[in-house]
C-alpha cells in the first residue's frame, strides 16, 4: 500500500532589516526546526530602504506575513493602518510586562498594541582599559560625570602617536540617535519622547543645548579623532578596535565583537551626565509586526509568540551576544555571561527613544535636521545657533513646510 503523500508546509513570508543580520536567519531557523506544518521565509531589507519598501508593498497590497520593524517607525504606520491592532494577543503573553519600558512605548499607538518588542539594543561608552592606565588614569574607574570624560579624553589625546580620547561617527545620523541621544537624556532632555506635536521634538531645549556643548567642548578641546567628523558610520566600531580610542559609545553588537577579537582590552559603563548619578540611554533596535495585509496572521502570531519566549531570546539571542528585549532575561541570563554585559543589561532599563510620527525625517534622514544639527553644533563653534535653526526645521517639517 503506497502511503499517503507528505503535505508541505505553509510557507509564511518575514522581512527584517539587515541590521537584524547577526541574528535573524539563525532564529528563523530554530524556529522551522520546531516545525512540520509552517515554514517562515527570511527576507533581508537594507535598512534605510526598508520604511519605503515596506510602505510600498503595505500599499499594494503585497505586505509580508512578518516583520520587524525599527521601533521608531512604530507610530508612523500604526497611525495610517499599514499594522494588525494586536491588543488582545499582546495581553494573554505571561511576559508582556518584563519588556522594557522604551519598546512597549513604541509599541503601542493610541493605547492599542500594533507590534511587540523583537529585539534590543542600549547603548552604553566603551572605554580602553590599556590607554587609561598609559594615562596615569585608573582603569578600573571610568568617567562618571562629563567633567570627568572631558579630563580623561584630554590626558589620552595627550598621548599622541595618532590616539585620540573620543570618537563617535559624526555623519551618520541613525548611529548618533544611538549614542549622542544618551547625552541629552542624562541632562534632563525628554524633548524626544512626544507623540508627534511641534513641542515634542524640542531641540534647543537648555538641556539638549547644554549637551551639545559638552560635546562641542571635546573638540575645541582636540579630543575627537579628526575622522570623526566625515564618518558616515563605516567605522562606527572599527576605530575603537584600532586600540588608538579612549573612549566611544556603541551597543552590544560591538561589545560582541570586541570580545570575541580580543584586540582591545576594554569595559563599559553608563553614559553619565553632567553631575554624579545622572545617566542616559537610548533603546534602540526592533519590534515585530503582523502587516494589516498579512495573509496568514494565525501563523505569524505563533513565530511572535515563540521569538519573544524564553528559549528564543536566551538561545538566540542573548548567547549571540545581542540584547534580549526581555529585562528579565537581560538581568539574569545576558548579563551572568560578562560584566560588560551586565553594563548593558543595566543601560536597558535606562532607556529612551524618540517618539514621534516623524522619526524617519527628522532623525534618521542623512538631510534631517538631527543630523546637521551635530555637524554644526559639535564640530561648530556656536551650539545654541545650531539648535535654534535645527528646531527651525523640525517645526518645518512637523508644519509640512
Amino acid at each position: 500500500m503506497v502511503g499517503a503523500a507528505h503535505a508541505d508546509p505553509l510557507h509564511i513570508s518575514f522581512w527584517a532589516r539587515d541590521s537584524e543580520t547577526a541574528f535573524a536567519q539563525k532564529l528563523v531557523d530554530g524556529y522551522n526546526a520546531t516545525q512540520d506544518k509552517v515554514h517562515v521565509d527570511l527576507t533581508i531589507v537594507p535598512g534605510e530602504a526598508f520604511p519605503q519598501k515596506f510602505g510600498a508593498a503595505a500599499a499594494a497590497g503585497s505586505s509580508p506575513d512578518v516583520a520587524s520593524l525599527d521601533l521608531v517607525s512604530v507610530p508612523y504606520f500604526a497611525s495610517n493602518n499599514t499594522l494588525l491592532d494586536i491588543t488582545d494577543r499582546a495581553k494573554t503573553l505571561p511576559y508582556l510586562d518584563t519588556f522594557d519600558q522604551a519598546h512597549i512605548s513604541l509599541s503601542k499607538w493610541n493605547d492599542k498594541f500594533y507590534a511587540l518588542p523583537f529585539s534590543a539594543e542600549a547603548s552604553v561608552l566603551y572605554y580602553n582599559k590599556d590607554l587609561f592606565k598609559a594615562a596615569g588614569l585608573d582603569p578600573d574607574k571610568p568617567p562618571t560625570t562629563w567633567d570627568e570624560i572631558r579630563a580623561d579624553a584630554k590626558k589620552i589625546t595627550a598621548l599622541g602617536n595618532g590616539i585620540y580620547g573620543f570618537y563617535f561617527s559624526g555623519a551618520c545620523a541613525g548611529c548618533n540617535l544611538f549614542v549622542v541621544s544618551p547625552y541629552l537624556y542624562a541632562a534632563g532632555a525628554d524633548d524626544l519622547t512626544g507623540g508627534g506635536a511641534p513641542s515634542d521634538v524640542d531641540l534647543n531645549s537648555p538641556a539638549a543645548v547644554s549637551a551639545l556643548t559638552f560635546l562641542n567642548s571635546l573638540n575645541q578641546d582636540g579630543s575627537i579623532a579628526p575622522d570623526a567628523k566625515a564618518d558616515n558610520g563605516a567605522n562606527f566600531y572599527s576605530a575603537f578596535g584600532t586600540g588608538k580610542i579612549g573612549m566611544q559609545g556603541g551597543g552590544a553588537f560591538g561589545v560582541n565583537d570586541l570580545i570575541q577579537n580580543k584586540k582591545v582590552n576594554f569595559g563599559t559603563t553608563l553614559i553619565p551626565g553632567p553631575t554624579a548619578g545622572t545617566y542616559g540611554s537610548f533603546s534602540g533596535g526592533d519590534t515585530i509586526v503582523i502587516p494589516a495585509g498579512s495573509q496568514h496572521v494565525e501563523e505569524a502570531w505563533d513565530f511572535i509568540k515563540w521569538a519573544t519566549g524564553d528559549d528564543a531570546q536566551k538561545h538566540f539571542i542573548a548567547d549571540l551576544g545581542i540584547t534580549p528585549v526581555r529585562t528579565d532575561i537581560a538581568s539574569t541570563y545576558y548579563a551572568a555571561k560578562d560584566p560588560r554585559y551586565k553594563t548593558l543589561a543595566d543601560a536597558l532599563k535606562l532607556g529612551k527613544t524618540a517618539k514621534t510620527l516623524y522619526a524617519n525625517q527628522i532623525f534618521t534622514d542623512t538631510s534631517g535636521p538631527w543630523l546637521a544639527l551635530l555637524q554644526q553644533a559639535i564640530f561648530g563653534n556656536d551650539p545654541k545657533a545650531a539648535a535654534d535653526a535645527a528646531q527651525q526645521k523640525v517645526l518645518d517639517i512637523v508644519n509640512g513646510n
